[in-house]
């Protein structure tokens, strides 16, 4: 009786945890909208007047690539992040497939004065090998964080196609 207590008591603690930890990965890691309806496609998106994507908190935004484009080596990316972001003038990019490998990460630096509250553009580009188990991926962008204080992580998701 008293092992079964133990058990059941256990399996509501790792449920608890679990919640926990989902709560708060989705309050820390902002991810742009998936739908493919949301966004104009490949041939649009050669237009000037495509927004930039923005992240929950308005702080950072990705001019290039948008969300569910089909993207191929060497991936261009640029946007601009509010001060914030920034450490010593840059921030880390990673690139990773759906099984979480990282295919490349470099950092995205400021084009301008970072210190700042405003807006400063960034731009950067990574190269990559296109992986041939996987057709989608995840581009993201992780808020410099010198602290290493875990409430001050913040990433930003763009999924993306590998050509």
């Amino acid at each position: 009786m008293q092992l079964k207590s133990i058990g059941i008591f256990t399996l509501i603690l790792a449920v608890i945890v679990l919640a926990w930890a989902a709560f708060v990965a989705k309050q820390r890691v902002y991810r742009s909208p998936a739908s493919p309806h949301a966004y104009p496609t490949e041939a649009e998106s050669v237009s000037t007047s495509t927004p930039p994507v923005k992240n929950v908190g308005d702080t950072l935004e990705v001019e290039t690539p948008i969300p569910n484009t089909s993207i191929r080596s060497p991936l261009r990316i640029a946007g601009r992040a509010k001060g914030s972001w920034y450490f010593e003038g840059q921030f880390l990019v990673q690139l990773i497939d759906t099984k979480g490998n990282v295919l490349a990460e470099a950092p995205a630096r400021a084009s301008s004065e970072w210190p700042e509250e405003n807006f400063v553009p960034f731009s950067l580009t990574l190269e990559f090998a296109t992986p041939t188990t996987t057709p989608t991926g995840l581009l993201i962008l992780k808020k410099d964080n010198p602290s290493g204080d875990p409430s001050q992580d913040i990433m930003f998701a763009i999924p993306v196609k590998f050509k």
